[in-house]
């Protein structure tokens, strides 16, 4: 399943808020494409005197709403059209804010709830050999990268494509010359943000790989810290600590300079950009080539257009985040469950238990116990001796329904003084 099938199918069910919040960042991208025009219109026809070719229905109704007014009710009109546009865009923009976050929130909760009860149903060979650590850093940090990529940076990525492609229409209804001027950097922008989440994805993954196997380690060491004072080991400890805690603030860094160089070239590339369309665009003002509104205009327009281009840096840096915390959370999802009916009726133990040649082995291993057959009293205490490794607790989580068994090998007297029979033969350790 690829990564945009594995979003769409957690975000069932908050459809309606994410399209709620992708139309309103269309509308309020397009809304910012109108204040440079407003602009444009009160520097050239307003205060120039210099008529415009209407192309645009803003430019219209402008037009027709000066007809009769003075210069101070014009510009008065046009301080009223630009309140406007900017009110609605933060109307818009409020709704995107609200209902992405609904359609993210819901998201999560969803996918937290999934995770629970799947580790609820996990087999207990596969809960004894987990890093609870890591899984806790799967069912926290990375649901938290999710999350954040939800509520931000997918209605980002609207936003920009939206953005650029409302404000490149706008700028060709203009002037196709100083269109082409404003993006002659364009690309080699582009280029390098797509290069820079090609790196950035493999790095993340590396960092977030580690920072799993440090909260795995600290969580063990918490959980023992008693046999730790015990046999004095808090320095050996510690240094281990030490050395994992070093290689993530190593594998860190290289993402953090990966980031640095990234934003400081693609200021770089900006600000070249921004420059040309001063430079040239007051030439060819004076020139009478364009005219000032057109300038101000562009280089207004320039600034729209390059955000969400060098924004997608960064959401392609969120994007390989959330990929790569999503795979790990794909990963826990994916490990087998026991199939049983949590709503089956319970029953009361009465007591008698009875063993019946039973052999078990673990998984790629030699059998550690072999035609076992034992019978347990109700109220009989017995004591199970021996070495290491010789399956006493392997016996304890037999009897106890841990471990799935073959039919009829463990049998338990229950309440109806019927025998109740734990035989999951699905189950992966029992092929």
């Amino acid at each position: 399943m690829s990564f945009f099938q594995q979003i769409r199918e957690h975000t069932r069910g908050s459809e309606r808020y994410f399209l709620i919040a992708i139309g309103s960042v269309l509308v309020a991208s397009y809304l910012s494409t109108l204040s440079p025009l407003i602009i444009q219109f009160t520097i050239d026809q307003l205060l120039a005197g210099q008529p415009l070719e209407q192309h645009h229905w803003l430019s219209r109704l402008l037009t027709q709403g000066m007809t009769s007014l003075t210069t101070n009710q014009g510009l008065f009109l046009m301080g009223l059209a630009l309140t406007l546009v900017m009110a609605g865009r933060g109307v818009f923009d409020f709704y995107k804010g609200r209902h992405a976050a609904l359609a993210a929130e819901t998201t999560v909760e969803r996918i937290r709830d999934k995770l629970y009860t799947h580790l609820q149903h996990l087999f207990f060979a596969e809960l004894g050999d987990a890093k609870s650590g890591e899984w806790i850093q799967r069912c926290s940090s990375d649901v938290e990268t999710v999350r954040k990529f939800l509520a931000n940076q997918m209605t980002e990525v609207i936003r920009a494509i939206s953005l650029f492609g409302f404000t490149l229409w706008m700028m060709l209804q203009i002037d196709w010359r100083m269109t082409i001027l404003s993006t002659f950097l364009i690309p080699p922008i582009f280029g390098f943000a797509f290069f820079f989440f090609k790196k950035v994805q493999k790095l993340f993954l590396d960092m977030d790989e580690t920072e799993g196997a440090l909260s795995a380690l600290l969580q063990e060491n918490l959980t023992g810290v008693r046999v730790i004072r015990a046999f004095g080991r808090e320095a050996t400890e510690a240094a281990k600590f030490d050395e994992k805690s070093q290689e993530y603030r190593d594998k860190t860094m290289k993402l953090v300079r990966a980031i640095a160089v990234y934003w400081g070239s693609s200021d770089f590339l900006a600000m070249m950009q921004r420059t040309l369309v001063i430079l040239v665009g007051t030439v060819w003002a004076v020139q009478g080539r364009v005219s000032l509104g057109t300038v101000v205009a562009f280089f207004t327009y320039i600034n729209m257009i390059l955000w969400p281009i060098r924004q997608m840096g960064r959401i392609l840096t969120d994007l390989s985040k959330c990929k790569v915390s999503l795979g790990r959370i794909e990963e826990l999802l994916a490990l087998p469950t026991e199939n049983f009916d949590d709503h089956e009726p319970m029953k009361t133990i009465l007591g008698r238990v009875e063993l019946k040649n039973l052999t078990f082995a673990y998984p790629g291993e030699e059998p550690i116990l072999e035609d076992l057959n034992l019978i347990i009293e109700k109220g009989e205490t017995i004591g199970i001796v021996g070495p290491t490794g010789a399956g006493k607790s392997t016996l304890a989580h037999l009897i106890a329904g841990l471990i799935p068994v073959g039919a009829d090998q463990v049998l338990i007297e229950v309440k109806t003084l019927e025998v109740f029979q734990r035989n999951r033969s699905e189950s992966r350790l029992g092929s």
